[in-house]
């Protein structure tokens, strides 16, 4: 059994991509299910001097360097891997951002899930920043009103209340549990799921393409956060500090209403309201 995994790299810090590579290929002294694994690093920097990951012990022979100078975006990049996954006959594909760490436990445990659970078709680990603290990114479908209002609003009192609806802030996680979107800085995937939703929609440049990549998966599998795997993720939030990936984000958040719909999006409604308790209703 062949499990899969793709970074896309833009001038990432070569220390901690090199550090993320070595948890991927990592094993547990007792694993619970026997995988064979092989790394795609995709590379939209200006320049190939990242291409000695290739060549690093730890994975000799199980990394493929693929560098694109023209900067292809973070789906379509990673589209280039799944591909090349598909050809090798994967059965599962991890997306994973170059700013997270996990250990040898991760892995293991998501497809010891998977392979439990065949309706299951996308799952995350439960992700904390690096001081510990849980990040809220098990989220519902998103409103136009939870963009604007989270992150424009003047008021804490509004900024709060939208987020705990969209966070979903009422989740128990003790147990894995069904979320309709989960952030894109570690996607563990289904391959034969992943192949029939076609990979991720490329006019997405940056931002918002996990929203998508849940959504459809969804329609045809269940998407699920489980807590017993655990990453950490640094999530530096660049759009609220830079204007330029603030410009990304608010096209791919126009793409994304225009593709799906406004405020009459009846898909939203009706899967949204399947997972809000009443007390957290707006």
């Amino acid at each position: 059994m062949l499990t899969t995994g793709s970074i896309v790299l833009y001038k990432s810090n070569a220390f901690f991509v090199e550090q993320i590579i070595e948890d991927f290929f990592r094993t547990p002294s007792q694993p619970r299910v026997v995988t064979d694994k092989q790394l795609y690093l995709i590379d939209n920097s200006p320049t190939d001097e990242l291409r000695f990951l290739a060549d690093l012990p730890v994975g000799k022979g199980r990394i493929y360097y693929e560098h694109q100078p023209s900067n292809l975006g973070f789906g379509k990049a990673h589209n280039i891997a799944i591909r090349l996954a598909h050809d090798q006959g994967a059965r599962y594909h991890v997306i994973i951002n170059p700013d997270v760490r996990f250990d040898e436990t991760v892995l293991d445990t998501l497809t010891s899930y998977m392979e439990a659970h065949e309706e299951v078709g996308l799952i995350s680990p439960f992700v904390s920043y690096p001081d510990g603290r849980p990040q809220q990114l098990c989220k519902l479908l998103p409103r136009p009103c939870d963009v604007l209002l989270r992150r424009f609003s003047f008021s804490q009192w509004v900024r709060n209340k939208i987020n705990r609806r969209y966070e979903m802030h009422w989740l128990d996680y003790s147990e894995p549990v069904e979320v309709p979107y989960l952030s894109g800085c570690f996607m563990f995937t289904r391959m034969a799921i992943l192949e029939r939703v076609g990979g991720f929609d490329e006019r997405f440049f940056m931002y918002v393409e996990d929203i998508d990549l849940s959504r459809r998966i969804g329609q045809l599998s269940k998407t699920i956060c489980h807590p017993e795997a655990k990453i950490t993720h640094v999530h530096s939030r660049g759009s609220y500090h830079d204007a330029k990936l603030l410009c990304h984000h608010i096209s791919s958040m126009v793409k994304y209403f225009n593709k799906w719909g406004w405020w009459c999006d009846a898909e939203r409604k009706e899967v949204n309201a399947h997972y809000i308790p009443k007390e957290a209703k707006l």
